[in-house]
Parts: C-alpha cells; sequence; structure tokens
C-alpha cells in the first residue's frame, strides 16, 4: 500500500493544539465568513454553526476546526451541542510520516452510516434531540425515531453531566455503501461540552451501562511501520468503509478502504457532471477530494468553490432585487416575485421570503434536479452554475 506523504494541502492546520473553550455564539461567531464555507443557519429554534465547503482557507485556526456542526440556542445564544470537530483524511493535510505515530494511536472501525448527536434545548426541556452535520435534517428525526430506550437513555444522562454524544447509526434503510443487516446505534464519542475534550472513560463507562455497543477495536498502533503495515491489512477488506486512528490528545484521521472507494458511485464515476454536482450536494467534496489525491483532488475543490461562488452571486443578486419589496402586503410582493423571477430563480426567491437562507434554498431546489441533464442544464443557466469540463482522468 502506498504510503500517503503527499497531502492535498501541506502546512495547513489539520489538528489542534488545543481545543478552544466554547460557552455562546459569541466566542465563535466571529468565524462564521460565508467567503470561505462558513455558514450560521437558522433551524427551528437553534443555530447551527457550520462548514457548507471545505476550501483551502476553510480552516485556519482551531475554532474553524469546531465550525463542523456546533448547535446554538436562537434566543440565549448558549452552545447546546458540540459535535465531534473536524477531522481529515490521511493524505488531506497530513501524510502517515506527519502524525505522532510515536505516542501509539488506537485504530477502529470506521462506520459507514449517519453521524448523530444529541442535545436538548429550552424549547423542549428534557427532550432529546438529535442533529447531523447539515443541523435538524430528516436523517435527524429518522434517527430519533428509531432510537431504542436504551440509546436515549445513553445520550440523556451525557448530556445532563455537561457532555455531547455522538453516535452512528446504521440500518438497511439508512445504507451508505456498506451493507448493514440491522438497526444499530454505536457510541462514537462524548464531548464536553464547554471544554471540548474528549470523555472516553464517561463514554466507555456509560455504554457499559446502557448496553451501547462501540466501534469495533482493531487494536493499537505504534510508529510509522506498525502503521503502515496494518492499513496494508486493511486496504484488502470488503466489509467495512475504513478505519479511524485516534490519538491520546483526541487527535483523529480516517481512512478508507480500496474496495469502498471502487463501490462508491462518485468517487467511480467522478469524470461525469451528476456525480460531481452529487458530491457538492451531499457535502462529501474534501472526502472525495482526498480519495482522489493529487491534481485531481485539487480540481475537484477548485470546481466545488466555483459552484459556492456561483451560488452566493446569484442569491446575493436574488436578495438585492427582494429589498426592493420590502413593506409590500404580502399577497402584493408574492405577485411581484411572480412578475420578475421566473424558474429556478423565483423558487429561491420565495424561499428567501418564507426565511431560508441562500445557500440552503438552492439545496434544497437542487435536489430534484442535479440527477438529469435537463435539471442541472436549468441551474447553471439561471444560475450561473459551472459546468464540469475537466478530464479527471488525465490528471495525476
Amino acid at each position: 500500500m502506498m504510503i500517503l506523504d503527499q497531502p492535498l494541502f501541506p502546512g495547513a492546520p489539520a489538528r489542534m493544539a488545543r481545543y478552544p473553550e466554547i460557552r455562546h455564539l459569541d466566542d465563535v461567531a466571529h468565524r462564521v465568513d460565508p467567503e470561505r464555507g462558513v455558514h450560521l443557519f437558522t433551524h427551528e429554534d437553534v443555530l447551527i454553526l457550520r462548514y457548507v465547503s471545505a476550501r483551502p482557507n476553510t480552516f485556519e485556526t482551531e475554532l474553524d476546526l469546531e465550525c463542523r456542526s456546533l448547535v446554538f440556542d436562537r434566543d440565549s445564544g448558549d452552545l447546546l451541542s458540540r459535535s465531534l470537530h473536524k477531522f481529515f483524511n490521511l493524505g488531506e493535510r497530513e501524510g502517515q510520516a506527519d502524525l505522532p505515530l510515536e505516542a501509539g494511536a488506537d485504530l477502529s472501525l470506521k462506520i459507514d452510516g449517519t453521524m448523530l448527536s444529541g442535545f436538548t434545548s429550552p424549547a423542549r426541556p428534557g427532550a432529546l434531540r438529535f442533529h447531523t452535520k447539515g443541523g435538524l435534517t430528516e436523517h435527524a428525526a429518522r434517527g430519533l425515531a428509531l432510537a431504542p430506550p436504551n440509546v436515549v437513555a445513553l445520550a440523556l444522562e451525557a448530556i445532563r453531566a455537561g457532555g455531547t454524544p455522538t453516535l452512528e447509526w446504521t440500518s438497511p434503510e439508512n445504507r451508505v455503501v456498506i451493507p448493514y443487516a440491522e438497526t444499530e446505534f454505536r457510541l462514537i464519542a462524548i464531548r464536553d461540552r464547554i471544554t471540548g475534550a474528549y470523555l472516553e472513560g464517561m463514554a466507555d463507562e456509560l455504554a457499559r451501562k446502557h448496553g451501547v455497543t462501540r466501534p469495533g477495536s482493531l487494536g493499537r498502533v505504534t510508529g510509522l511501520t506498525e502503521t503502515t503495515e496494518a492499513l496494508t491489512r486493511l486496504a484488502e477488506r470488503t466489509d467495512i468503509e475504513g478505519a479511524v486512528l485516534t490519538f491520546p490528545d483526541g487527535h483523529r484521521v480516517k481512512w478508507k478502504t480500496r474496495d469502498y472507494h471502487a463501490r462508491h458511485k462518485v468517487l467511480a464515476n467522478i469524470e461525469h457532471e451528476r456525480r460531481v454536482y452529487q458530491c457538492w450536494h451531499e457535502g462529501i467534496g474534501d472526502d472525495t477530494a482526498a480519495s482522489l489525491g493529487g491534481e485531481r483532488g485539487r480540481a475537484l475543490l477548485a470546481f466545488l468553490e466555483e459552484v459556492e461562488t456561483a451560488i452566493a452571486t446569484a442569491c446575493n443578486e436574488i436578495a438585492a432585487e427582494l429589498g426592493a419589496l420590502t413593506g409590500l402586503p404580502s399577497a402584493d410582493r408574492a405577485a411581484r416575485v411572480r412578475d420578475r423571477f421566473t424558474g429556478v430563480r423565483q423558487s429561491v426567491a420565495f424561499s428567501l421570503l418564507k426565511g431560508y437562507e441562500g445557500r440552503e434554498a438552492v439545496h434544497r431546489i437542487a435536489a430534484g434536479r442535479i440527477g438529469s441533464e435537463e435539471g442541472r442544464a436549468s441551474l447553471k443557466r439561471e444560475l450561473g452554475l459551472p459546468s464540469w469540463t475537466i478530464d479527471i482522468q488525465a490528471l495525476r
């Protein structure tokens, strides 16, 4: 197996020197910057602070690495949930030789499911709620509906103790690539909500107490040679997504098998525009670019940045036109929107009037369009989105 020592973005921040303390939105709001791909969304009674595109300059500080999916109360601004920090694929920002392997690392199975983090909120005191990286998504609601009593009890106990529990949900109906025969929730981690520390002792204790599974352990590795040998053995497995290396300070690196790469539809068909836009829509640009590596990975990220820039430009133009309608009765405003806009732009305009953030509105509208050539053509024509014309196979 190739030793991954040529990362896509060498020298870019890849790990925490320390976990920053976060209590309130004010502690991190200054890192919100749509130009870098970091947004603040309103979902019902909460605010979701997260990155939507992993650009070379998206993660510049330790606080940026926390902007994976932070949840705040909409009214008070208090922090409600602190999911896992952003960590990268091996070869994305660190090669194997860059890792602190002499201190040793735990090797565990990477689960191919949906990551759910638990929280409670003032609007629904005592009631468990789940969110994904995307916020209060349909997947989060479905996962909560299927969560058995022992998982709910574990999550609530962790929250009462000041932690954020994060679980991976797998089931036959929630398949990504790897099939799972039964519905299961595995406890990935519990983080101290304020300090960000990974509370492994608490996670082990609560998992035993409530009978909740933790990710399968693949043992411990120390040093470059032993790590390379372990990953070489795992590379040929067809029953797992990959592995996660976890270091004593909580630093993590993820890695995927050859078979997973081959079976993932986006990766296997990245030369097709449909799959590239699917990559954007599913928010897997950074993972896909790291798996492609080199010039291919950088070309993909550059294209996805063009997509985000075009969306921002179009939404700003639409919002500016809507500004002239402020103060009109709702019926008159709706009539003006129908007169001024058509097609995709009209849909975006009405979504903005309903309170959706621009990118979120485009994301929802694009869901039913990116799979067909005609649908993509309308998005490109009306929003100025780019065409994927790069010969990816010609790159290294």
